[in-house]
């Protein structure tokens, strides 16, 4: 029986991201209001892999809520992310308002690869 390309693809794909399990991309953003909260944390390195099809905005979200830009992913690129854990990421696909963020991410102590997969 032959595998058709795809399902090794994305088997492929998948098993790089085998140590992420707790990683979790939400349409709404997981804190009222949505910010990053003013806790010490241990610091950390995520890395962020964009596995879309089309370039994908990242964002950071102050502890008053203002998103601050810091990457411009293509499609296939990835890196990495000195971050702590419960900062709010902000995800788009274009650069624009806030209205234009429909994804969040709160890193997670057990992260470590945040694959996004956005536009799929």
């Amino acid at each position: 029986m032959m595998i058709p390309r795809f399902a090794l693809a994305a088997f492929a794909i998948l098993s790089l991201f085998a140590t992420s399990d707790a990683y979790c991309i939400k349409s709404q953003c997981m804190t009222n209001p949505c910010k990053t909260a003013q806790v010490q944390e241990p610091a950390k390195t995520i890395t962020f892999v964009n596995v879309a099809k089309i370039s994908i905005y990242i964002y950071w979200l102050d502890w008053d809520g203002k998103y601050t830009f810091y990457k411009l992913l293509a499609p296939g690129e990835s890196y990495d992310q000195q971050t702590y854990e419960h900062h709010v990421w902000a995800i788009s696909t274009s650069n624009g308002n806030s209205n234009t963020y429909p994804w969040y991410y709160q890193v997670d102590k057990d992260d470590s690869t945040v694959p996004l997969w956005i536009g799929q």
